[in-house]
């Protein structure tokens, strides 16, 4: 058999001119690959992948060679996510006139261009090409994306840092051959931001380095628009296979008020854990509305046989971002860079710019990354640990999150002597343990509504330290009264001198339809040279005042 094979040219840009395949006397065109193809709204946008003009190709098995430069790092970014990345300033305050709208589908991606060459067998007939990828070098995970006779494929949503490919060769006999595994490599700068087609918003948590220094994990959690029902679009027939059979998802965690976000039927489980967003009678933050909620999230995380896991809210961006902030804080992810994933997502088209600062409004999560950095703790990741432990958050619940999720090294510096009460570990003195199965209150707590009933904690230190004193409270009255006014805290029989801080300032008011009460924890009272041994910690409130009860807390204060 006669065959004839024109070899592909490539462009400057390194993307494919129109080429023929003469196989067997019979000519199949191949279609040329757009040049300059940018990101949509984003004009200044660069291609992925330049295959260089002066690159030598790769050989590779079976009559293939690789016309792309493997040798040369693609970029997945946007110009224009590219020079928001590259701020080297404090992200808390990126100047807003050069944030985008949050109006436009600017979230996406570049995708990742490879081409080559393929000698067809005389005794073959070509029926199409299709490359595997994944970022095992066995391709173990790889994702198969089925191209046509081209001699070039997109690759999209590929992993920061090295990616392992191969280029398959289909014949009309159904045989294939392929190239053998190869790889390149792929910007390390995060987010892994992610096309979810009728989805915006869309990015993977992990191939960040954290203050432990090892990375997250890529393609275990991602963060997401909400699937259906809302502004943004619902995802298409294309979004909904692109997370089952490419992202390979379990579960579905929606962090919404509603079901009406939530992508059912689609072959993975959906969990909710509502989050409220009205701020009708309480206006703190996101996290005193939803501390509940946060724990419920947390323990769902623990579940390693749940993941791939995306969590969305309907937009996702605000309860979202409080997940991926507490999430990506704990795993060692600096606030700076938390602050930085949080402004990505006015790439999207969430609907409006989200900025940080007190021009924000409701939505400035300042309000609660600040209560967190005012915590005991070494680092950040250290007082988020120690914040989610102050609202009931299990250890082992936190430990195996931590596990699951990064790799190679791990936080440390999380067990500096915390020492916390709640349910069980705490007694009442006129007053049993109420308990709760749903978000509107602790699994276990106490009610005072009266000064005659007393919860103790009994704690026993075994080092003499600095100590702070904290309470995860709840309370539907989020008016002006005050901590100190309201409570009454004893340790070993001395009164603690606690903060005037208004119930309001404290994270309290009721939220939600039906309505439920808020709760959040609180730095009551700091200790100096508390001494190893024994100790009582007692709460109770003054006159007429009610309080409810979730846990209590002694963490060793940091300089």
């Amino acid at each position: 058999m006669n065959k004839k094979i024109l070899l592909v040219s490539i462009l400057s840009l390194g993307m494919l001119t129109a080429c023929n395949i003469e196989v067997g006397g019979s000519s199949v065109s191949t279609p040329a690959a757009s040049e300059g193809e940018t990101s949509e709204g984003d004009s200044g946008a660069a291609s992925s992948v330049t295959a260089s003009s002066t690159a030598e190709p790769t050989p590779a098995a079976n009559g293939f060679t690789i016309t792309t430069d493997l040798a040369e790092t693609k970029e997945i970014h946007t110009a224009a996510q590219k020079a928001y990345l590259e701020y080297t300033g404090d992200y808390a305050s990126y100047p807003v006139s050069k944030l985008p709208s949050g109006t436009e589908w600017n979230s996406d991606p570049l995708p990742v261009k490879l081409a080559w060459d393929y000698a067809v067998p005389s005794e073959k007939t070509l029926k199409r090409f299709a490359v595997t990828f994944g970022q095992k070098d066995d391709l173990s995970d790889g994702f198969r994306v089925e191209g046509s006779t081209s001699k070039s494929l997109n690759l999209q949503n590929v992993f920061l840092g090295k990616n392992y490919f191969k280029v398959i060769a289909e014949h009309s006999d159904n045989s294939e051959v392929d190239s053998g595994i190869m790889s390149f490599n792929v910007t390390t700068q995060a987010p892994r931001n992610i096309k979810i087609d009728g989805m915006t918003n869309c990015r993977d948590m992990g191939g960040r380095t954290t203050v432990g220094g090892g990375k997250v994990k890529q393609g275990m959690i991602y963060r997401t628009s909400g699937v259906k029902g809302g502004n943004p679009a619902n995802a298409t027939a294309e979004g909904i296979a692109e997370l089952k059979n490419h992202l390979k998802v379990k579960t579905e965690i929606n962090v919404a008020d509603g079901s009406s976000y939530n992508g059912t039927g689609n072959g993975w489980t959906v969990i909710e854990h509502k989050m409220d967003y009205d701020q009708s009678n309480q206006t703190r933050h996101h996290f005193s509305r939803n501390a509940e909620s946060v724990k419920a999230f947390f323990k769902t995380l623990s579940d390693s046989s749940k993941y791939p896991v995306f969590f969305h809210c309907r937009i996702g961006t605000d309860r979202t971002g409080l997940c991926a902030n507490l999430l990506g804080g704990l795993l060692g992810v600096s606030k700076n860079e938390l602050y930085q994933d949080y402004l990505f997502s006015n790439f999207g088209n969430i609907g409006e710019q989200r900025k940080i600062g007190a021009s924000a409004g409701q939505d400035n999560i300042e309000n609660y990354m600040n209560e967190i950095d005012a915590m005991p703790g070494a680092t950040f990741a250290n007082k988020c640990y120690n914040t989610l432990l102050g609202i009931g958050v299990e250890k082992t619940t936190l430990d195996t999150v931590i596990s699951i999720l990064t790799e190679g090294n791990t936080v440390t510096g999380n067990d500096n002597g915390q020492l916390i009460g709640k349910g069980t570990d705490l007694t009442g003195t006129g007053v049993t343990m109420s308990t709760s199965t749903s978000n509107a209150h602790p699994e276990q707590y106490y009610v005072l509504n009266s000064s005659s009933k007393v919860v103790t904690y009994n704690f026993t230190t075994t080092e003499t330290m600095n100590a702070v004193i904290t309470a995860y409270l709840g309370n539907s009255n989020g008016s002006s009264t005050t901590l100190s006014s309201a409570l009454d805290m004893k340790l070993d029989g001395a009164s603690l001198t606690l903060p005037s801080k208004s119930f309001k300032d404290a994270g309290f008011g009721s939220v939600g339809n039906p309505k439920r009460t808020c709760y959040y924890i609180n730095q009551m009272a700091e200790v100096s040279n508390l001494a190893a041994g024994a100790h009582t910690l007692t709460i109770q409130t003054k006159g007429s005042n009610t309080m409810n009860v979730g846990a209590l807390g002694v963490f060793k204060k940091t300089a």
